[in-house]
């Protein structure tokens, strides 16, 4: 007999994405008819043999972690509705679940994002793919970007368009619009016909001139279809392209807690995946594409995928109702570097002349002491 879910409908109705909604919905379905018992009779030692059930089944480590943090967060939600006794921390706390690795070979090369940019003529198309790039957006948050979504605010480099998500579990994040992204949208909606005023709660993205509202599948569809044309003939998914942002602006020096808001993860460990510190990189965090296999004749022919902390153009500051920090804070101890003031960093006052590095004498001084043992 097959278990009921205790709450399961209100449970998933916290979802706006039917993806998210099914992919909650079949973890924990599977997870309690293998258990064949009720959420309240779960225990530690249950969990414990479930991950062992998914190891033995090859799931690969970023499968289970998910699978885990889908049968958390309804445990989660029982535990807040009264309807189990056991505090889900305490249930899932120490479980020791495989660490998420990801592989270098699974991501997408500079050239083969050049080259799927440049293999399509479909403006709609190239929208999509730079809305991961630039913005790092997940597939549903594409699907549900509406014309309310946009618009004007002030922020650190003042006047910008910007864009507010509502993301995973209702987080909600403002992030400035890349030039590359309002330009792109620009272009599509001319294409697609809709000049003028819109309104605020229509979706910016159809299937076609006309057509109904995009689904996670057709934005799948439009990934691999551009990645053949490109002549990758690999695995592809979407979030390769959002997995390109998040490593590209950490790669380049973008602080972790940024890129984790712009990514609108709940921790930063899910963030760390991203950060590839002993990879052969481009340190200046810029791929230039140049489009139909030409030098650009004009700024407008010309697309930077730039992910950098820049006091001058903070494409990625995160405002929240206020203006970030952390890019112009640390664009100032840079430039006290490079005016040879004092730099503190960490709370260590450190006297750095205008070359980054200590003075001769000091220097010397230092070795002196090491050499009689002070």
């Amino acid at each position: 007999m097959k278990l009921v879910l205790e709450g399961i409908d209100e449970f998933l109705s916290q979802f706006d994405s039917p993806e998210t909604r099914r992919a909650y919905v079949r973890d924990v379905n599977i997870f309690f008819e293998i258990m064949k018992k009720p959420a309240k009779e779960i225990n530690k030692i249950n969990l414990i043999s479930y991950v062992n059930i998914l190891k033995e089944r090859k799931l690969s480590s970023g499968s289970i972690n998910r699978i885990f943090s889908s049968i958390k967060s309804y445990f989660k939600f029982l535990y807040s509705m009264e309807l189990i006794d056991r505090s889900p921390d305490q249930l899932f706390g120490n479980l020791n679940l495989p660490s998420v690795q990801r592989k270098l070979e699974d991501d997408l090369t500079d050239t083969e994002v050049i080259n799927m940019l440049n293999k399509t003529d479909n403006r709609r198309d190239k929208l999509i793919m730079l809305l991961m790039l630039y913005q790092g957006l997940r597939r549903s948050e594409i699907c549900n970007m509406k014309f309310g979504d946009i618009e004007k605010k002030t922020l650190d480099n003042g006047v910008v368009h910007a864009l507010t998500i509502i993301g995973k579990g209702n987080k909600v994040r403002t992030l400035p619009l890349a030039q590359e992204c309002w330009k792109a949208i620009a272009e599509y909606l001319r294409e697609d016909g809709r000049t003028g005023a819109q309104k605020a709660s229509q979706k910016v993205l159809r299937t076609f001139r006309g057509g109904s509202d995009l689904s996670g599948m057709d934005i799948y569809n439009v990934v691999l279809k551009c990645a053949r044309a490109a002549g990758i003939t690999r695995r592809i998914h979407p979030h390769m392209l959002r997995a390109k942002f998040a490593s590209k602006a950490i790669e380049s020096g973008v602080p972790i807690t940024t890129v984790q808001q712009a990514l609108g993860h709940s921790s930063i460990e899910t963030t760390s995946i991203y950060d590839h510190g002993k990879r052969s990189l481009d340190r200046l965090g810029k791929i230039k594409i140049i489009l139909r296999g030409k030098e650009p004749s004009s700024n407008s022919e010309k697309i930077i995928l730039e992910s950098k902390e820049s006091n001058s153009n903070n494409e990625r500051t995160i405002s929240k109702g206020k203006e970030n920090s952390n890019v112009s804070k640390e664009s100032s101890i840079q430039e006290n570097v490079k005016k040879g003031k004092k730099a503190e960093i960490g709370g260590t006052n450190a006297s750095i002349n205008k070359n980054g590095n200590e003075s001769k004498e000091k220097k010397a001084i230092k070795v002196r002491k090491v050499r009689k043992g002070k």
